[in-house]
């Protein structure tokens, strides 16, 4: 393996394909990760990065994480400038800062950080850093990335796994066309994946997420030993036992609560309003802390401590609530998901520690219920983006089991609009509003926390979000259905300004007066990347429009049917009486990754789209 000399660093020596679209140009990045089969190991990280303009600064922020598991044996950083001379080397005691590194909403944890701010004041320059972490228990191998994001170009970029003869591992590979060697030393095989000459893009409108686009590997091991608790993970039914076996901790239970909670089942006639008051019962009396101290970032805490404390993470969470479904008669699975909003999912081919997260499996005759213990505001058996449509791993008596958690579909996830406005002559109107949002729409706008937010709060947000030039609220009420899908409602009365145009004979108005669409996308033959929809959804408005004393309809737009393989628009003008219309509009957008040749035809369909809703509604004074 032939790593980048030190003196490579002159900008001048960066080939010109790497500079377009750029911010920065990793130089080389070498990753090596050595075990010598005692389930320890070793992390060699080293990384030059050419910063070329202020959108590259953020590299120059170094965070190396650690604590006693990963311990930090060595961390040097230094400084070239454009034409690759050295210029600092970071001081241990003046550049470097060592502190708790404590996430948000976190309890107890052990990790600690050292950072570094590599800055220099004129560009280009290059930051270099090494560093390299002894690991105590090889439950996570590493996963790399051959290129950081779209907005940098890879000169080189170099793992390596080196493993006793012997010893075996597994991987997957994304996006990968570089070039894998495998060589035997002696006693140790070396594993190593080259990438190089990797150019910056543009990060393109509607596109598949770009991490998930790039060229990067997983790793996994075939037998774990976490804090001595050791297990074969090359399948998910032995990665299942292996979890139970971390998760077996002491589950007995106060007698008083086992007599609470029979108590507040005792009345109900089904085990699903059983569920529900269970549920409930966790939400109103638990709230989430993160724990991430030791072994307690796998497992759980008792359940009696929840109950004693009031709070727990995921992990204790999802057990306590299992636990007090049990005192019901009611069997549920502890659940494994990687969350995210982004339709983060697991690679089901490759059984390995890739999540982040625990909610409940609660399995029904008709259906299954999945509970997200965590949040004290969330519908029941309601689990939004961050952890829907995607494969989990259940921990059941006989080891792990592959589902997959509720999708919701473009009949669940609806945003509509009903209105009745009346229209003044001096250009006013007031106004009766209803927006309805259920599934996906509801969970966009954090619809749970909106309805305990207050009048107050609600009311600011309506201000910033309604597309009026000037209006004001004279009534408000929020509803919701907490249902599976939940649903919630806004009504309002507002009195709006200047709603209509005036000409010397006319009044004019757009009468689609919300769920206007707001990035209309350019041509582009040369579109390299899918296009991509993550969610099905549905918007629609119907408006009853009463035309002032003193004026009348001259004219209605025609109706309008847009059809295309992304969706369907329908927008209609229905003639109610002489002075009375409604105006119907409807988009559906359907889920999907199309290929780059589809895009202009996509952006057809908007711009049809986005001319009849710009379509004027014209009243002849009288």
């Amino acid at each position: 393996m032939q790593l980048l000399a030190d003196n490579k660093y002159a900008v001048s020596e960066i080939p010109s394909q790497l500079l377009e679209n750029a911010h920065a140009v990793v130089r080389y990045d070498y990753l090596k990760f050595e075990t010598k089969g005692d389930h320890k190991g070793t992390k060699t990280f080293k990384y030059a990065i050419t910063i070329l303009n202020e959108n590259g600064l953020y590299y120059t922020h170094v965070t190396v994480p650690y604590d006693k598991d990963h311990k930090l044996v060595s961390f040097v950083g230094k400084i070239y400038d454009a034409n690759g001379t050295l210029i600092k080397v970071l001081d241990a005691a003046e550049d470097i800062i060592d502190m708790s590194n404590i996430p948000f909403g976190t309890l107890f944890t052990d990790s600690r950080v050292k950072i570094a701010d590599m800055l220099v004041a004129k560009f280009p320059f290059t930051i270099e850093v090494e560093y390299i972490q002894k690991v105590k228990d090889l439950l996570f191998f590493p996963t790399f990335l051959f290129q950081p994001n779209n907005e940098t170009s890879v000169e080189q970029s170099i793992f390596e796994i080196v493993i006793p003869e012997g010893s075996s591992f597994r991987f997957k590979e994304f996006n990968f066309e570089g070039k894998l060697d495998s060589i035997k030393e002696g006693k140790v095989l070396r594993y190593i994946w080259t990438e190089t000459n990797l150019n910056a893009f543009e990060d393109e409108v509607y596109s598949f997420p770009f991490d998930k686009s790039l060229s990067r590997i997983i790793t996994t091991a075939n037998t774990v030993n976490f804090y001595n608790y050791i297990g074969k993970i090359s399948t998910w039914e032995e990665f299942g036992k292996w979890v139970s076996r971390i998760n077996d901790v002491d589950r007995e239970l106060p007698l008083e609560l086992k007599t609470e909670i029979n108590e507040l089942v005792k009345n109900a006639s089904t085990e699903l309003e059983k569920i529900q008051l269970i549920y409930k019962y966790v939400q109103s009396n638990t709230r989430y802390v993160n724990i991430s101290y030791n072994i307690g970032g796998l497992r759980p805490q008792p359940p009696s401590t929840v109950y004693h404390l009031g709070y727990g993470d995921c992990k204790a969470l999802t057990m306590y609530t299992m636990e007090l479904l049990k005192i019901a008669g009611i069997k549920s699975h502890y659940t494994l998901v990687k969350s995210g909003n982004s339709n983060t999912d697991i690679h089901i081919s490759l059984p390995s520690f890739q999540f982040n997260h625990a909610i409940l499996c609660v399995p029904q005759a008709e259906d299954t219920i999945w509970l997200e213990c965590t949040s004290q505001t969330l519908p029941f058996g309601f689990l939004g983006s961050f952890t829907d449509d995607r494969h989990v791993l259940l921990i059941t008596e006989k080891g792990g089991k592959i589902a997959k958690t509720s999708f919701y579909g473009v009949n669940d996830n609806k945003r509509f609009m009903t209105a009745e406005i009346d229209l003044q002559k001096s250009g006013d109107a007031d106004a009766k509003l209803s927006f309805h949002y259920k599934g996906l729409e509801y969970d966009k706008v954090d619809f749970d926390q909106l309805i305990e937010a207050g009048n107050s709060y609600q009311k600011d947000w309506l201000y910033e979000s309604l597309e009026l030039s000037s209006f004001t609220i004279t009534e408000l009420e929020f509803k919701e259905d907490r249902k599976i899908v939940p649903e919630a409602n806004i009504t309002m009365n507002l009195d709006i300004k200047s709603f209509l145009a005036s000409g010397s004979h006319t009044l004019y108005f757009r009468p689609n007066m919300s769920l206007k669409w707001l990035n209309i996308p350019a041509i582009d033959s040369n579109r390299k990347t899918n296009l991509y929809f993550e969610d099905d959804y549905q918007d629609s408005i119907s408006i009853v429009y009463t035309v002032p004393y003193g004026a009348e309809i001259d004219y209605l737009p025609s109706d309008k049917n847009e059809t295309s393989d992304f969706g369907e628009y329908h927008c209609y003008f229905e003639r109610l009486e002489k002075k009375v219309f409604r105006y119907t509009r409807s988009l559906k957008i359907h889920k999907g990754n199309y290929p780059p040749e589809k895009f202009n035809e996509y952006v057809a369909f908007v711009r049809k789209v986005v001319k009849a809703d710009k379509e004027l509604v014209i009243l002849k004074k009288t």
